[in-house]
């Protein structure tokens, strides 16, 4: 790939982290609710994929009021990521 064109890829995935980052913490309870209809579509999710990786990494970037809106929401998949998150920050 072009060394200009990987630029503008990696700031395009930057801004859609960012994104992404200051939507999570701005849920409302019908946003939580199409999100955890989307999620149960859901049968299983590859911790390998690069899908996976992007969750993680966006979920390591919130705080713990944002990871308890998964929890508290019971977003399939999503709740039990942010709970194991929420745990290790108490330690």
């Amino acid at each position: 790939m072009e060394k200009g064109l990987r630029h503008i890829m990696r700031f395009k995935e930057y801004i859609l982290e960012e994104l992404i980052k200051e939507v999570v913490g701005k849920f409302t309870p019908d946003m939580l609710n199409k999100l955890k209809k989307a999620m149960s579509k859901i049968s299983k999710i590859d911790p390998m994929s690069p899908a996976y990786k992007g969750i993680e990494a966006i979920l390591d970037g919130l705080d713990k009021k944002q990871l308890q809106q998964f929890v508290d929401a019971e977003v399939k998949f999503l709740d039990k990521l942010a709970q194991n998150r929420l745990r290790e920050m108490e330690k």
